[in-house]
């Protein structure tokens, strides 16, 4: 069985007002086993995407780039109300 799972988002993030790249790197307090889109949904300066985590259940995983404070506070894990349930539905 696959063991990988990771706690750390690396992410190249370009500024329409600056016209920069920059390179972030995030810390999450749940581990995940990926990303199942790689094409976020951006709202209110939060990026999220559907993700697994290291118990293949769906999470969200959100990151607020305006977030005061430590990395891990600007990356949030969470999980699904009913993820327990396989849905009958495709959820992203």
């Amino acid at each position: 069985m696959d063991k990988v799972h990771f706690d750390v988002l690396s992410l190249l993030i370009y500024s329409s007002q600056t016209g920069l790249w920059s390179f972030n790197t995030l810390q999450s307090h749940h581990p995940l086993r990926g990303l199942s889109s790689i094409n976020p949904i951006s709202l209110n300066g939060n990026l999220y995407w559907d993700g697994v985590n290291r118990y293949y259940r769906e999470v969200v995983v959100s990151i607020d780039f305006y977030a005061a404070g430590t990395e891990s506070n600007r990356c949030q894990v969470t999980l699904f109300p009913n993820a327990e349930i396989i849905p009958k539905f495709k959820r992203m």
